[in-house]
């Protein structure tokens, strides 16, 4: 997985995953990992010093790096996968797996 902030207020994004995190009793349980959130440790590309990048031009430098790599992404058929049957079936999986999870997380 990866968190990547290109630009903004990075300190308002980490308090709002924190909350989040802490909201939902994350880390009361032991069952589940969830990443500790350290907002002195997160931080945006532009922020490191490459402030002429914009999202569009990270957007484009990770395709190129993806299609160099021959791996390919068809981001104009999303919309045909997002209604495929195949992806259907499993996004319903996956929400009972959620689904569960969460009758075992503690009511706050």
């Amino acid at each position: 997985m990866l968190y990547l902030s290109v630009t903004g207020n990075q300190d308002e994004r980490s308090e709002i995953v924190s909350e989040f995190y802490h909201a939902g009793a994350a880390y009361s349980q032991n069952q589940w990992s969830f990443p500790q959130v350290d907002k002195s440790v997160m931080t945006t590309v532009s922020d490191l010093g490459f402030a002429a990048l914009d999202l569009s031009t990270v957007e484009r430098a990770f395709l190129t790096a993806v299609s160099h790599r021959g791996m390919s992404l068809d981001l104009d058929g999303s919309h045909q996968l997002l209604r495929s049957e195949t992806y259907l079936d499993l996004q319903k999986k996956q929400l009972r797996k959620i689904q569960l999870r969460n009758q075992q997380l503690p009511i706050i």
